[in-house]
């Protein structure tokens, strides 16, 4: 899933869950979410970060 659809997933859900809400309500909910998704996607990025230095030991030793 692109950067694209992840906002629009987000403001959608955010739409649809306030629908009739306060405009501070539905923004609130946004940030919330959007929040919870950078520390998710932060997360995925250290995992990669990790595994592409388990990689490259491995690289390393087999070049030995």
């Amino acid at each position: 899933m692109n950067i694209n659809q992840i906002l629009s997933s987000i403001t959608d859900i955010a739409n649809r869950a306030y629908a009739g809400s306060e405009q501070a309500d539905r923004l609130s909910f946004e940030v919330g979410m959007l929040s919870s998704k950078l520390r998710e996607m932060a997360f995925f990025l250290r995992t990669a970060e990790d595994r592409i230095k388990e990689l490259e030991l491995e690289l390393t030793k087999d070049r030995k």
